[in-house]
């Protein structure tokens, strides 16, 4: 074995060790790509393959989600097919976690269950947990299918679903396919309009998750969702009632959040 060969072999050997203490943590876009790539490329450098795709689709999710006619373009079919089956187990994955019906009791039970549902995600979704008494999921819902930096909800379908499932308390989350998961504007105005709407109904809503490639935000975990809870409750004068009810019902917002 010659030089170059040790040297290919040691680099996947430190590679692995990289994985093996921190996942995929401290991976860059293109180191992630370059180690799949070893187990369909197996006696070449990956790395420059894996820039190259990269730099052609912009990003490691627009990769996992390329046509694999595009994909051919650059490399084998045999690695094409192993770049279409990852976001394809990922998504049977996310099913069977769903189906487990797990109790989130704290804001990062909530951002580690709602990243299931956003992995190599390139359109903006909008998704509704609901919770039984114990904080455990009874059913989750995508309620929008944006582009790349906005969505559409329709909060009147939304507290309809709520009402026929006979829930108590959800939790709101959207991703941020591009940038941060810092709350945009819109992103508060729609939390304060999802409690004021749903608070007199009795359902609580317990937190907004925002998910991106790069973090994840809680409205409960920075305090937002409190102070709005706080201004909500103090600005309520009268009891609620059946004729205020039907007209929260009614009440048909669609709201658009970034």
């Amino acid at each position: 074995m010659n030089s170059k060969d040790n040297l290919h072999k040691n680099h996947r050997k430190r590679v692995k060790e990289k994985f093996n203490n921190s996942n995929l943590d401290s991976f860059a876009e293109h180191e992630i790509l370059e180690f799949v790539l070893f187990y369909a490329i197996p006696y070449k450098d990956t790395n420059p393959i894996a820039h190259q795709l990269i730099n052609h689709f912009g990003s490691l999710s627009n990769v996992f989600n390329a046509d694999k006619d595009e994909l051919e373009k650059f490399v084998s079919e045999h690695v094409a097919i192993l770049i279409k089956l990852i976001p394809s187990v990922n998504k049977i994955l996310m099913k069977e976690n769903n189906k487990k019906r797990p109790r989130l009791n704290g804001f990062m039970d909530s951002i580690n269950y709602a990243k299931n549902f956003f992995a190599g995600e390139t359109q903006e979704l909008v998704f509704i947990v609901c919770l039984d008494n114990k904080n455990q999921v009874k059913a989750t819902k995508c309620i929008s299918k944006g582009t790349t930096n906005q969505a559409i909800v329709d909060t009147k379908l939304l507290t309809k679903f709520i009402l026929q499932k006979d829930l108590d308390r959800i939790i709101i989350t959207h991703n941020h396919p591009t940038g941060t998961a810092s709350p945009s504007d819109q992103d508060l105005l729609f939390t304060k309009h999802i409690i004021t709407t749903l608070s007199p109904l009795g359902i609580e809503v317990l937190d907004h998750i925002i998910i991106s490639e790069k973090d994840s935000f809680s409205f409960a975990h920075s305090g937002i969702l409190q102070k709005i809870y706080q201004t909500f409750i103090s600005s309520q004068n009268s009891t609620f009632s059946k004729q205020t009810k039907t007209s929260v019902l009614n009440k048909n917002m669609k709201y658009k959040i970034k």
